[in-house]
């Protein structure tokens, strides 16, 4: 599971979200060794919108419970 969080709270002043390129390239090697799912909270380039996670919010933990690896990026 990649986590992928917007950086537009107060608390994150300064940071830099990773671009799409990053993000397409996390997946590209992560995907070498599973199922990828992206949780987002903003928009997803093109090219990733189709492994956005397709459960409803409130089953996340049911998500995490099962994941081999959980990649969180986000400004804190």
């Amino acid at each position: 599971m990649l986590r992928h969080a917007s950086v537009s709270a107060l608390h994150d002043f300064g940071r830099r979200d990773a671009d799409g390129q990053v993000l397409a390239r996390t997946v590209e090697r992560l995907s070498r060794h599973g199922r990828v799912i992206i949780s987002a909270e903003d928009g997803l380039p093109p090219c990733l919108e189709t492994l956005r996670n397709p459960l409803a919010p409130e089953a996340i933990h049911h998500l995490l419970a099962f994941a081999r690896l959980c990649l969180v990026q986000g400004g804190t």
